[in-house]
C-alpha cells in the first residue's frame, strides 16, 4: 500500500498505537513536536527506540532539535546515533513497517502548511534479510547516554558554533562505547558451510534466520571468497577480530574448556532479556564449531574427555 504526504501521519500514528511490542524510527531528521505525537505516551509494554543522524551540521542547520535527545532519554526511548543514515523506515513489532523517503518531521510527514513531496509504502511482509539489515545498522550505531547529552549540551550554546566545538561535539559522537558482553553476538549457525552457499548460491535452508544473524553480525555480505577454505582463512579473522570474541580468547594462557566460556559468560553477559543456559550452550558449541572447522594455525579445538576444550597452538 502507497501512502503519498496528504496521509502520512495519521497512518503511521495508527500503526504505533496498534503496535503491541515495539516501535523502531530510523529518520535522519526528528522534530520534537511530530516525535511527541507519535511515541509521546507511557507504555511498559511498548519498547520505542530511534536511529538518527546526529552531524553537528544537522544541529545547527536544526535538522534535529536537541530536545528530542532529552526528551527521548527522560521518556525510556532509546536513540541511537549513526552519522551514516538515510534510510527512512518505521517499524511496528518487527513484522510491519512504512519505508520510503519521510522523515520524522513536519515537512516529511505533513502536518505542516508547506509538506515535502514524499511518499512511503506500507508492507506487512517483512523479509528476513529487512530485518536482520535493521539490526546490523543498530548494532553499528552508539547508543546515545544521558552522560553524552549533558556534554553536548555544555559545548553547544548557540549556532554560531566554532570549528573546534564543532570537532569536540564530534568527538564525543564517534568515541566508542563500552564494551557489552552480549551472548547473542555469538555465532547461530552451527556449520560454516551454510553460510558460505547461502551467500554464493542463495540457497535456501531452514536455519535462514541464523544464518542471516551471522552475516550481519561478522559483516559477511561483502566478504569475496571463490572458495570454502578462501571463506573459511576470511571467517576466522573476522571472527577473532570481534571485539567480544577477542574477550573470551584474551581471558585463557593456554586452554579453555567449555564450562569455563559459559561460567564468563553467565558472570559477565548484558543481554536483556538473558539467554537461558540451554540458549548459552548451543551458542558456545556454535562457536566451538566455527573453530574446529577452521583448521586454524592459532588455534585447536580437542576433546579428551566428554568436553571439548579450546587452546592456543
Amino acid at each position: 500500500m502507497i501512502f503519498l504526504a496528504a496521509n502520512l501521519f495519521s497512518d503511521i500514528l495508527q500503526k504505533v498505537k496498534k503496535s503491541k511490542t515495539d516501535v523502531t524510527i530510523f529518520s535522519p531528521y526528528v522534530k520534537i513536536s511530530v516525535l511527541k505525537e507519535l511515541l509521546g505516551f507511557q507504555s511498559s509494554r511498548l519498547k520505542r527506540s530511534i536511529v538518527i543522524n546526529l552531524s553537528v551540521q544537522n544541529i545547527v542547520n536544526g535538522s534535529i532539535d536537541l530536545e528530542v535527545l532529552e526528551y527521548c532519554i527522560n521518556n525510556n526511548i532509546k536513540v541511537y546515533v549513526n552519522n551514516d543514515l538515510h534510510m527512512k523506515a518505521y517499524i511496528y513489532d518487527m513484522e510491519s513497517a512504512h519505508i520510503g523517503s519521510a522523515n520524522c518531521t513536519n515537512s516529511g510527514l505533513g502536518t505542516n502548511e508547506t509538506p515535502n513531496l514524499e511518499l512511503l509504502i506500507y508492507t506487512n511482509e517483512l523479509p528476513l534479510h529487512f530485518l536482520y539489515y535493521c539490526n546490523h545498522i543498530i548494532h553499528k550505531s552508539r547508543l546515545l547516554s544521558l552522560d553524552d547529552l549533558k556534554r553536548i549540551y555544555q559545548i553547544i550554546n548557540d549556532l554560531e558554533i566554532p570549528n573546534t566545538k564543532i570537532q569536540e561535539v564530534e568527538l564525543i559522537l564517534k568515541k566508542d562505547e563500552p564494551l557489552k558482553i552480549l551472548a547473542s553476538e555469538l555465532p547461530h549457525t552451527s556449520n560454516v558451510d551454510s553460510i558460505f552457499f547461502y551467500i554464493k548460491n542463495g540457497e535456501i535452508h531452514e536455519d535462514e534466520s541464523y544464518i542471516l544473524h551471522d552475516i550481519y553480525m561478522f559483516d559477511l555480505q561483502n566478504l569475496n571468497a571463490s572458495s570454502l577454505n578462501e571463506f573459511k582463512k576470511k571467517l576466522e579473522f573476522r571472527l577473532f577480530e570481534h571485539p567480544f570474541l577477542k574477550m573470551i580468547f584474551d581471558s585463557f594462557n593456554e586452554s579453555i574448556n567449555f564450562g569455563m566460556i559459559r561460567r564468563l559468560l553467565e558472570k559477565k553477559c548484558e543481554d536483556d532479556p538473558r539467554p537461558s543456559r540451554i540458549d548459552v550452550n548451543v551458542l558456545i558449541n556454535n562457536l566451538i564449531n566455527w573453530i574446529e572447522s577452521f583448521d586454524s594455525e592459532n588455534y585447536e579445538v580437542i576433546q579428551p574427555n566428554h568436553t571439548k576444550i579450546l587452546r592456543k597452538k
